[in-house]
């Protein structure tokens, strides 16, 4: 069992963390990033396994949303023939991509903001609403 002065502790390690990360927006001069929000398009329901793309959003507490966007898998794309993974992960990713079909599957990215920014986030998503012809 954890004690208050166990989870004092693990609070403080996250907002150091939370900190540092403000701090590296700041001085970068970031108001919104765009990114990817998985390692490939929409994965079926329920075997979403990659969480590093959003997760870190979550540890920060910073506003985000994922959209689709127009571009879709295809059915029957395959993977390179020359393509060796470089991790085990990246050998999953590939036989996910063989076992499943992903055919109509968007792509997806996130937008994400600085903490307690949500309108910024949301002037961000109407933008590309109009740029990816979202409805």
């Amino acid at each position: 069992m954890h004690t208050a002065v166990d989870l004092t502790a693990v609070h403080k390690e996250r907002d150091d963390f939370r900190l540092a990360f403000a701090k590296s927006w700041s001085d970068q001069d970031v108001d919104v990033i765009i990114g990817p929000s998985f390692v490939g398009p929409a994965c079926a329901h329920d075997t979403a396994f990659y969480w590093t793309y959003t997760s870190l959003y979550n540890l920060v507490d910073y506003p985000g949303a994922v959209i689709p966007t127009p571009i879709r898998a295809e059915s029957g794309e395959v993977y390179d023939t020359g393509y060796v993974p470089l991790s085990d992960a990246c050998r999953h990713v590939r036989d996910l991509w063989e076992e499943g079909d992903f055919g109509g599957a968007p792509v997806s990215l996130q937008v994400v903001a600085r903490r307690y920014h949500d309108n910024e986030l949301f002037g961000a998503l109407r933008v590309l609403k109009d740029v990816l012809n979202l409805s």
